[in-house]
């Protein structure tokens, strides 16, 4: 009964605009939880600073217990199970959930009968400000692109209209720019998509695949922030530079977040991307 009255509220989450779904999740924020195990240790400490070491455990254990009893009935509430099952629509609505989860639909789409060559699907966060990025593009006769580009939840929470924030976009790629995309593909292998060492902290974490019809798919990950010169020739991120190119093309620049990254030297640099 639990597992049927879940799918109909998620059914019903569907024909949510997603700014409802983001003052819905607020409901099932996790600060609450958070801080809420912070009180063990403080009780504990103080108790043994009051009535020494052997009351201080033992009141650490009750205090743990009892929050571990409170968290649990507050995910039981309605209100805060409403909000994880926001947060989770929001999730799958702009691609932020693991690649894997739209890879299976991907593999799908090219296994029916059509002129679908090839599907890419790129993800992207701007760490430690900034957002998420979710880009799909088909190779087909007639391609096309769908960006999904969204602050953080929490950030949204924090703004006055969070719709302007979000963007989603589905439109036809042209001609001359799905033909970049092929172009790069012939050349591309699984050897070469293995991304080199390079390090930097925050900054623009990023993973594609590329799925195509009767061979394995190419994966690569990388982060895009701070790449030396000696790198920008490689052909991850030869990859993963012409999915954003395509992206700032389509949109205008409309989807681009704020980013930082900083090294392992301590500099912080702050772009858009």
């Amino acid at each position: 009964m639990r597992t049927e009255l879940r799918g109909a509220v998620l059914e019903d989450m569907k024909a949510w605009s997603d700014v409802e779904l983001v003052r819905a999740a607020r409901a099932g924020d996790d600060s609450f939880g958070c801080f809420l195990w912070l009180l063990a240790p403080l009780a504990s400490m103080s108790l043994g600073f009051v009535y020494g070491v052997a009351v201080a455990c033992l009141g650490f254990v009750v205090v743990l217990a009892l929050c571990a009893l409170v968290a649990r009935l507050r995910q039981l509430l309605p209100r805060v199970r409403k909000g994880r099952l926001a947060q989770r629509e929001f999730e799958l609505r702009f691609g932020l959930t693991a690649l894997e989860h739209y890879e299976a639909e991907a593999r799908s789409a090219l296994e029916r009968p059509a002129s679908l060559e090839a599907v890419l699907l790129f993800q992207g966060t701007s760490l430690p400000h900034g957002g998420h990025r979710f880009i799909r593009i088909e190779l087909a006769a007639e391609s096309s692109i769908q960006i999904r580009s969204t602050p953080f939840l929490r950030d949204l929470w924090n703004v006055a209209e969070p719709g302007a924030r979000m963007l989603k976009l589905d439109t036809p790629l042209s001609a001359a720019a799905a033909d970049r995309v092929r172009e790069l593909l012939r050349e591309l292998t699984a050897e070469q998509l293995i991304a080199p060492s390079h390090f930097v902290y925050d900054g623009f974490p990023c993973a594609a695949v590329v799925l195509l019809r009767a061979a394995e798919p190419l994966r690569t990950q990388m982060n895009l922030a701070g790449i030396p010169s000696e790198l920008r020739g490689h052909p991850s991120v030869r990859l993963l530079t012409l999915v954003l190119e395509l992206e700032a093309e389509v949109s205008g620049g409309a989807g681009r977040q704020l980013t930082g990254a900083t090294s392992a030297s301590g500099d912080i640099e702050i772009t858009m991307r």
